[in-house]
């Protein structure tokens, strides 16, 4: 679930995998390990994205359902 939000967030701002690992001071190898559920992040990690991305954790942990 969390790979899933990542990925979507990342997507929506029209990033790469690299470009959100450069913003986010992370390896493109730890974003791709994540996106693809191999791994899931610590908080630090977490963090980081999140803030890369210009949302919270909690946009990550607890996803907003989207009116149909």
């Amino acid at each position: 679930m969390i790979g899933s939000e990542i990925k979507k967030n990342r997507s929506k701002l029209g990033w790469t995998q690299a470009k959100l690992a450069d913003a986010a001071g992370v390896s493109q190898s730890t974003v791709n390990t994540l996106e693809n559920r191999t791994k899931h992040p610590d908080a630090v990690t977490l963090n980081l994205l999140a803030k890369a991305m210009g949302i919270t954790v909690d946009d990550l942990l607890e996803p907003k359902e989207v009116a149909k």
